[in-house]
């Protein structure tokens, strides 16, 4: 047996390869084939142990907890090889809920199986927060049972648009927002039977997305942004996506007292959270989900660059069990304003990039950018919120941040050509 405390991580990304103390600590990895693939080889002679899960690399969010009992029969192969762990890690949407399952087989302090699986399934966690005096969207689950004319009944009382998702998905996979009584009737024709759905009713107003850090049930760091765009509209529309920090110190007060009842009714004691709720004014917020792991696409990079906490390195911090590495007292409102932009891939076909247009037009408040080479690869494997384009924004108002999107929106694009060219 290693006598240095065993760490297993269930999934992880080589992008976070930076995160994991190899000297100090044996770290077990399970994961399956083609995310295995991906690591550079002298990483993978730095695990203890690898084991491999039989799962396909696809956007269903489902397949690792589907897969528990295989992810258990490999854990107790790394216990046996390396010892009773001292921590079990889940930083990914995919699989906070298998890593909490075990973390209460092996007996280890960490979010909760109840809490995991509350904010894993979407119809749950609004129920939870109802509960809770916590506004959220009329909502209600699909039944397997039900008919298409009762599910019709229903929604006629929610009012149209209503949007219909899988219950424990995320990335806007599976989303569709519904006109009338006619689109829905053709959606639930041909939904998969096997995937839990819900249908909610639709919200037309600003969303904004709180993420922090939150230490012994105390709210250590808090970042509060309005979404630029719709994480939906860039999926369904090839619309860009980016969120800019607000400005306006009351609404940030009202962000933060919002969070601290969500977290506090979702029992989080040591966690990074990613929090989304509409804006509807007069400083109310109408809770939409929650995820108990840092947010996607540019929001971690953001934060870190811009902000100065790295929500990913909290991530790993409290899911090991770990001091914070937040020093000073929580600051609240950043001073200066700033935000992420991602500009989408406009195909959904593999192909290479060919060229780019307003490369001339970039704004000087841009602070960062990733603009791959002519030749660049997209649409080789399954990823969330492919981007060709992603950039860091900062200036001295929220508006001045927002109009730059704007103009980014308008001036900046990337062409393409199948890859077979």
């Amino acid at each position: 047996m290693n006598a240095k405390p065993h760490v297993i991580l269930i999934g992880f990304h080589p992008a976070f390869v930076d995160l994991l103390d190899f000297d100090e600590n044996s770290i077990s990895l399970v994961l399956h084939q083609e995310m295995i693939d991906l690591f550079p080889n002298q990483t993978l002679k730095s695990f203890s142990s690898i084991e491999k899960l039989d799962v396909p690399h696809n956007m269903n969010l489902d397949e690792y907890n589907d897969a528990f009992e295989d992810i258990e029969r490999l854990v107790e192969k790394a216990v046996q090889k390396h010892g009773h762990p001292t921590a079990i890690v889940g930083m990914f949407e995919h699989v906070t809920l298998p890593a909490a399952r075990l973390r209460r087989k092996y007996g280890l302090k960490g979010t909760s199986p109840e809490t995991a699986r509350l904010c894993r399934d979407k119809s749950e966690m609004k129920n939870h927060m109802n509960k809770a005096g916590i506004r959220t969207p009329q909502h209600f689950t699909l039944s397997p049972r039900e008919s298409v004319q009762e599910v019709l009944t229903k929604a006629k009382a929610l009012s149209y648009p209503v949007v219909i998702k899988p219950r424990s998905q995320a990335a806007s996979q599976g989303v569709v927002v519904l006109e009338d009584h006619q689109t829905l009737t053709q959606t639930l024709l041909t939904r998969d039977p096997s995937v839990g759905y819900q249908i909610e009713e639709f919200i037309d107003a600003p969303i904004f997305h709180m993420d922090g850090v939150v230490r012994n049930g105390e709210l250590e760091f808090l970042s509060v942004s309005e979404y630029f765009g719709t994480c939906y509209d860039f999926v369904k529309n090839k619309s860009p996506l980016g969120s800019a920090t607000i400005d306006d110190p009351q609404i940030f007060r009202n962000a933060e007292r919002f969070t601290a009842r969500v977290f506090k009714a979702f029992d989080l004691e040591d966690s990074v959270f990613h929090l989304e709720a509409f804006y509807v004014g007069k400083g109310e917020f109408v809770f939409l989900e929650i995820g108990t792991r840092f947010g996607g696409a540019g929001i971690s990079k953001h934060v870190r660059n811009l902000l100065g906490v790295d929500l990913v390195k909290e991530n790993w911090l409290a899911e090991t069990g770990r001091p914070t590495e937040l020093t000073a007292n929580y600051p609240g409102m950043p001073n200066k304003p700033s935000g992420w932009f991602f500009n989408p891939v406009s195909t959904d076909e593999p192909s290479r990039v060919s060229g780019y247009s307003g490369l001339d037009k970039l704004p000087a408040n841009i602070t960062d950018g990733e603009i791959p080479p002519i030749g660049h690869k997209v649409n080789t494997h399954a990823a969330p919120f492919v981007a060709v384009g992603k950039f860091l924004i900062q200036d001295s108002t929220s508006q001045k941040v927002r109009q730059t999107m704007k103009d980014l929106a308008r001036d900046f694009s990337a062409h393409y050509v199948p890859l077979e060219c």
